[in-house]
């Protein structure tokens, strides 16, 4: 098989070529966020001159997963389990 991994090493996973484009894509996709994480901060900061503001813009996302989440899984944990 052209896949296969051969040896225990964790190194070994790095002969496996759709891994390392795997691992590549995910590596630029990381600082990818993070600069505009860091560029939505930067405009945020110019516009309003608000530290917080600044802060809490990028969070919000995140944010709403913590207090939307936390209801929304009481609701499935209450209906009734169906057929799927």
């Amino acid at each position: 098989m052209k896949n296969e991994i051969r040896g225990d090493s964790y190194r070994a996973v790095l002969r496996l070529p759709s891994f390392v484009v795997l691992l590549v894509g995910r590596l630029v996709s990381g600082a990818g966020q993070i600069l505009f994480s860091m560029a939505t901060m930067w405009y945020i900061l110019q516009l309003t001159e608000s530290a917080l503001a600044a802060a809490l813009i990028p969070m919000l996302p995140y944010l709403i997963y913590a207090f939307l989440g936390i209801p929304w899984l009481r609701s499935v944990i209450a209906c009734p389990k169906s057929n799927f």
